[in-house]
């Protein structure tokens, strides 16, 4: 199993590099997210409070959040800091929304591991039960052999060795069949090696002995007391929570989740999961990197801190000695769930920071709102991070004048590929969902009531996006089955050749992506170059993680890092010509 997951791995950069969707999907594709958070009730919201109330000045507050919407590497969408349970301040960044769940990432994994705990609270479970006892029925031979001593703790504390890692998640159907018939590295419980298979198969157990889902079994158990209600968890070919990803809950939600493990495990007096599992997921079970690993859940850099880390900028970082906790949903162009923004947020209310009582000072809280509002309604300022994705020349913004003409120029008009290939969907939410379409193929444009509208011809599908000007123009988008909601912003530029560029900028307001279009107005067609955020240096990391080591990792390492890098900047930022369609 372990080479037919690396063979067909190298089978799908291939496809992926050489822009063949339709091959690149190793399994057959179902959609997983067909909702949206609008399509739930609203969860219950914890209370609001003056920052100085809680012992925070407002002008600190100011300071942070102001470094946060100026450093280039930190892609922030939203942003909640609690001190006493109570939210002191709140925002997020256009077109961004604290109200829309977002892809959590590795952050679910410290919910799966909360499932285990509530199991082993009721007898259900124990650390050191054996997971070819736990799953026999499904272990084999091969499992017995080579996992006889694999306990319910390796899988907590990141220790199995298996060696089935995140590439099966796009290459297998049988999950649980893979991780099973793997190999283990070393004995179990004596290195760290991070995994989210290993909280897949954590899932499936929870599954098992609930006799339950996981997302009911945790609505049941934690969702429904907390006010929990807009929460979606994708599923494996399987029909098993994917466990260590793929679950979106809000902002508010997710601080909720942290206050709870900052009360240990109590909430609105009732005692949700014991006190001594929170204490023993908290606390440092294995050495990890800088700080360590408990159950699914990281320490933090200061004493007694802990986290529960998402890649690209999800966190729920908690400070039990000053009470706070603090969530991040981002698109940062780190993969690593420990990253520039952790550190930065440590280093805001971490070790030295001592809050204290203090008297409101109303002009520096009315500051703070104000910039807090202003993020909130305003395009936020990344021009200039958006010209350096891409490789070519420059463009200044246009005058009003100057729209009106863009627009007159395009209505009407109706593009058909000449050469080169691009989708709609960003290249890293079709590998994480194992959703490839198709090409697009034809272009449009044309104004109905009083908006202007792009048409995107893939396959048996076409994507109608409305352009927003002065903000984004949100909307849904379904691509396959898959259900996003998208805001779509446009500006006409001019490059230092006086052509007329059409940029937009769109949004997957849920997950950490962007794609960004420019269209250069040709004579006889467009030229357009895609690009999308996180990109390709993200990619190599992402890489580097599922290839390491086996076959994958020995081919890429034989490769001219060039060529490598080159293939890979294609992929993510594709130019592609259109020819104007003739009458």
């Amino acid at each position: 199993m372990d080479l037919r997951v690396q063979k067909r791995t190298m089978e799908w950069l291939y496809y992926l590099f050489t822009q063949k969707n339709e091959e690149a999907a190793r399994i057959p594709f179902t959609p997983s997210k067909r909702v949206l958070a609008q399509d739930f009730p609203e969860s219950t919201r914890l209370e609001r409070a003056v920052p100085e109330q809680e012992g925070v000045s407002s002008a600190y507050l100011q300071t942070f959040w102001n470094g946060l919407r100026q450093d280039p590497d930190m892609h922030v969408h939203t942003c909640m800091i609690l001190r006493h349970g109570k939210v002191i301040s709140e925002g997020s960044f256009a077109p961004y929304r604290g109200d829309l769940w977002h892809a959590t990432y590795s952050v679910c994994k410290s919910l799966t591991g909360l499932a285990v705990g509530l199991l082993i609270d009721e007898g259900k479970l124990c650390l050191e039960d054996r997971i070819v006892k736990l799953l026999e029925d499904q272990a084999g031979p091969l499992a017995v052999l080579r996992q006889s001593q694999l306990t319910l703790r390796h899988l907590l504390t990141m220790t199995s060795g298996v060696v089935y890692n995140e590439a099966a998640s796009i290459t297998e159907e049988e999950w649980m069949k893979g991780f099973l018939e793997s190999s283990v590295k070393g004995t179990p419980g004596e290195q760290f090696q991070y995994n989210s298979m290993n909280s897949y198969v954590l899932a499936s157990i929870v599954c098992r002995v609930s006799g339950r889902n996981l997302s009911d079994y945790l609505t049941e158990k934690i969702f429904r007391p907390m006010g929990i209600h807009r929460v979606h968890w994708e599923t494996s070919p399987e029909g098993i929570e994917k466990g260590g990803w793929g679950l979106y809950m809000t902002p508010e939600d997710m601080a909720k989740i942290g206050q709870l493990f900052l009360q240990k495990g109590q909430w609105e007096g009732r005692q949700l999961v014991s006190a001594e599992w929170i204490e023993e997921s908290c606390r440092k079970q294995v050495d990890a990197g800088e700080y360590g690993y408990g159950y699914q859940i990281w320490m933090g850099r200061e004493v007694g801190s802990f986290q529960m880390n998402g890649m690209l900028g999800q966190n729920v970082m908690v400070f039990p000695r000053t009470e706070m906790v603090i969530v991040t949903t981002a698109g940062n162009i780190e993969l690593e769930a420990r990253c520039s923004l952790t550190r930065d947020i440590e280093d805001f209310f971490g070790e030295g920071f001592e809050p204290e009582e203090r008297v409101t000072d109303l002009a520096a809280y009315q500051a703070l709102q104000s910039l807090q509002q202003h993020l909130e309604r305003c395009w936020q300022p990344q021009a200039a991070i958006a010209n350096r994705r891409f490789p070519w020349k420059r463009e200044r913004r246009t005058g009003g004048c100057d729209w009106a003409r863009g627009i007159r120029l395009l209505t009407g008009q109706s593009y058909r590929l000449k050469r080169g290939s691009a989708t709609l969907l960003p290249v890293f939410i079709q590998a994480t969902q194992n959703n490839f379409p198709p090409a697009i193929t034809r272009i449009s444009f044309y104004q109905e009531q009083q908006g202007f509208w792009i048409l995107m011809e893939a396959g048996s599908e076409t994507y109608r996006l409305r352009i927003g000007f002065d903000r984004g123009c949100e909307q849904r988008l379904r691509v396959r089955g898959e259900v996003y909601w998208i805001s779509v912003q446009g500006e006409f530029c001019q490059n230092e050749d006086h052509i007329l560029v059409l940029r937009l900028r769109i949004c997957f307001l849920e997950c950490a992506n962007e794609r960004h279009i420019k269209f250069y107005l040709q004579p006889d067609g467009l030229v357009s170059w895609w690009s999308e955020t996180p990109g390709p240096e993200m990619a190599l990391d992402a890489i580097d993680v599922v290839a390491s080591g086996g076959l994958v990792g020995t081919i890429i390492s034989r490769m001219d890092p060039g060529f490598f890098v080159y293939k890979l900047k294609k992929t993510f930022q594709p130019q592609v010509f259109w020819e104007i369609e003739k009458d």
